[in-house]
């Protein structure tokens, strides 16, 4: 921390976005090397100095990120990665549109990211956020493609277990496509509806070729019953 002369400590340098709007501020001596006051910018923010260049002025720093990363590049990288840290820094920062976080949400329960699916519904991103045009949820996705850790997440964030895509698939039916019993007995233990239909008048039962996953369904709507 720097000290302005006489050992008073250097009042807090505001960091501004292009916009105005403060993200944060540092206790630093504006007259530092550019290379010095980044480093300061990145343990404020936890964005990577090769992101971003500074500009001084009399009233502050503005923080100007590579023309080839928007804010919301950004954002993706770090879902994409895993990198939660970046993911707190830049999720705050985001236009005030869903679309980056759909993406985000999405790439994080593809690459099984459970801690970033974990801090996006903490940031208020919607465990039942419609992600794209025929109605696929986070629930379906992490059903199809993801890992048990990521769906007791999703169930614990209120994701609706018995929503339905625009063919009345549910999460069930995908789990039991899937043929992963651990899957269909989390959901099942969550109360999703075993007698549901789809558009096609399928159950996810209907869809349960594997043995195990009709031997969940057998025990566990049996005991339901």
């Amino acid at each position: 921390m720097a000290a302005a002369e006489g050992g008073a400590e250097t009042p807090p340098l505001p960091v501004r976005k292009l916009n105005g709007e403060v993200i944060c501020q540092i206790h630093a001596d504006p007259s530092a090397p550019v290379e010095e006051l980044k480093r300061e910018v990145h343990t404020a923010t936890c964005i990577p100095v090769g992101f971003f260049s500074l500009l001084k002025s009399e009233d502050g720093l503005t923080i100007v990120l590579e023309s080839d990363r928007p804010w919301d590049k950004l954002f993706v990288d770090a879902c994409t990665f895993g990198d939660v840290p970046l993911i707190q820094s830049t999720l705050p920062l985001l236009p005030s549109t869903l679309c980056e976080e759909k993406q985000g949400l999405l790439l994080a329960i593809l690459k099984k990211w459970t801690r970033v699916v974990e801090l996006l519904l903490e940031k208020g991103v919607s465990a039942n956020l419609e992600m794209n045009d025929v109605g696929l949820r986070p629930l379906h996705l992490c059903a199809r493609t993801g890992d048990a850790e990521t769906l007791r997440v999703l169930l614990r964030g209120k994701a609706d277990v018995d929503a339905a895509n625009e063919d009345g698939d549910r999460a069930l039916h995908f789990a039991a496509c899937r043929k992963d019993s651990d899957f269909v007995s989390l959901l099942l233990d969550a109360r999703a509806d075993p007698t549901a239909k789809n558009c096609m008048g399928e159950t996810a039962m209907d869809n349960a070729w594997n043995e195990d996953v009709r031997e969940i369904f057998d025990l566990k709507w049996s005991n339901d019953g």
